[in-house]
């Protein structure tokens, strides 16, 4: 990941959707990498996963609003576009039973008035 950094402006992880993902989290996580992928002009493979690494050299003037879970969708709607580089690193996809931290219905809203909020600014 940190020698790859030097060459790109962010490097996301990417998991493999086919492998032990809940099937929830895997249309949630379409649905969202898609909807960022055509704001952004830009294919976003993982737009959830949280293994990643920004070139901070792009954040120096970020006008961050979002707090825990939504300032990564955040930063993937305010500072990629379709000349952003990025590279992607399989990672590994662990699902071990333990209950997740994410709200299905409040995340989602909370997804979908950044969005709006992204295309209105």
């Amino acid at each position: 990941f940190i020698s790859e950094i030097k060459d790109n402006d962010f490097i996301y992880g990417k998991r493999n959707f086919s492998i032990n993902m809940p099937v929830l989290r895997k249309l949630s996580n379409t649905i969202t990498s898609k909807i960022i992928s055509y704001y952004c002009d830009k294919d976003i493979l993982d737009s959830q996963c949280g293994y990643r690494i920004y070139n901070l050299d792009l954040f120096k003037n970020l006008n961050s609003e979002e707090h825990g879970y939504h300032f990564e969708t955040e930063i993937l709607l305010k500072k990629i576009n379709k000349y952003s580089k990025i590279r992607y690193v399989e990672i590994s996809t662990i699902y071990n039973g333990s209950k997740s931290h994410i709200n299905n219905i409040l995340d989602t809203i909370k997804f979908v008035k950044l969005v709006i909020k992204s295309i209105y600014k």
